[in-house]
């Protein structure tokens, strides 16, 4: 049987809410964090030779998330 996979990218409006959430979640850490932000792409998917590379979508998602710092 073959591997069937399909992946999608996120739209500005859901980049923003998916940012909001995490973020609420780290807010409530009671001790340090670290976030790490991956600069190469988020997983091997949207690496920078695959077709699902954006990072100017990225980019969308890390200004949110230090806004609702």
């Amino acid at each position: 049987m073959d591997d069937l996979r399909m992946f999608t990218r996120l739209n500005e409006e859901e980049l923003t809410l998916v940012a909001e959430a995490v973020a609420a979640k780290l807010n409530k850490a009671k001790g340090p964090v670290k976030f790490f932000i991956p600069l190469r792409g988020w997983s091997q998917w949207d690496r920078e030779d695959s077709i699902l590379y954006e990072p100017e979508s990225d980019k969308i998602f890390i200004r949110e998330l230090k806004k609702a710092d």
